[in-house]
């Protein structure tokens, strides 16, 4: 009778810790990853995007009915770190960004290999017939503001990407019976391992942004001599792209021979004006017509200054007044 008793105990025992395998879980994201659309460094702000992980769990007739999982997102092929990863385009040019889970500023996705927390998920057999069970996360993406030098290259939009081994994303889960045999957090080792597909994609955009400070020029009671003056431009283009800044005529719409008016009374009064890339006020600035030549240079991603040099040339004193014209400065890039 104790034989028999061993043996029928042994049956259950057995039975349980097979059936602490018998599920079978996997994980995807859609679309393969995060992708962010309309990077623009210069900008200086944060891009965010979004993806839906999916996690579904299937319940054998024998399995246990509570299963814990882990989401584990470590190391691409270029980050050293979880925080901030890395995307590259190259070797060299690299682009920051951030996975999280939970919300927009929640866990920093990380993986038990690395030290960092991975996403940690329960699930438990729904029973009444049902034996699959999915539940959908979103991660958010982040890259990260103030990444102004991140080049573009060919002067076009420049795909930066970070790739993932099966080893680096990858869910573990392992079932269990008794919450007394609940691992609880992530260990390392879980007793199961599924390969996660997931590629981090940047889509980076060229951009110049201008503006122009006014210029004055001296007051004079007669023009019998030159009135010199100078003005600025500011501007930002992408890191490494080229770009060229044009002048419009103004008011008279010719780069070769521009005047700022004056109209009182019905009677329009003009004076004669120029404008130029140099002090010596030699290369006049327009559109590149006309013999005309443009500003030309490579942006860096930072703020870059360009001085506009003018000159009223000696001519015959108009009658008194004050005389403007509108220039339209234009980057070309």
């Amino acid at each position: 009778m104790t034989a028999r008793r061993l043996i029928w105990l042994m049956g259950p025992l057995f039975l349980a810790a097979g059936a602490a395998q018998a599920q079978t879980c996997s994980a995807t994201v859609a679309g393969g990853g995060i992708t962010f659309n309309n990077v623009d460094p210069i900008a200086l702000s944060a891009v965010t995007a979004q993806s839906t992980l999916s996690v579904t769990c299937n319940w054998g007739l024998l399995a246990a009915p509570t299963v814990r999982l882990c989401v584990n997102l470590g190391l691409g092929n270029s980050s050293t770190s979880v925080n901030p990863r890395r995307m590259q385009q190259g070797t060299a040019n690299a682009l920051q960004y951030l996975v999280r889970t939970g919300s927009a500023a929640g866990l920093v996705l990380g993986s038990t290999e690395t030290n960092n927390q991975p996403l940690n998920v329960q699930m438990t057999w729904p029973g009444g017939g049902v034996n699959t069970l999915t539940q959908t996360f979103t991660l958010y993406g982040e890259i990260l503001a103030n990444q102004p030098a991140v080049p573009v290259t060919n002067a076009a939009t420049t795909v930066y990407t970070e790739t993932f081994s099966s080893a680096s994303a990858r869910l573990t889960y392992q079932g269990y019976a008794l919450p007394v045999l609940d691992p609880g957090t992530c260990p390392v080792l879980l007793a199961s391992s599924s390969p996660i597909g997931f590629t981090a994609t940047a889509n980076v955009t060229k951009n110049c942004t201008i503006s122009a400070a006014p210029m004055a020029f001296p007051q004079g009671s007669t023009l019998g001599t030159a009135l010199n003056a100078t003005s600025s431009l500011t501007l930002r283009c992408s890191n490494t792209l080229p770009y060229a800044i044009a002048l419009s005529g103004g008011g008279s719409n010719a780069v070769t021979a521009r005047r700022m008016s004056r109209t009182a009374n019905g009677v329009t009064t003009t004076v004669n004006y120029q404008l130029y890339l140099d002090s010596a006020r030699s290369q006049i600035w327009g559109d590149g017509t006309g013999g005309t030549l443009r500003h030309t240079a490579t942006g860096t991603g930072y703020p870059a200054q360009v001085t506009v040099y003018g000159q009223v040339p000696a001519q015959a004193t108009p009658v008194p007044g004050d005389y403007s014209d509108t220039i339209t400065a234009t980057i070309l890039f």
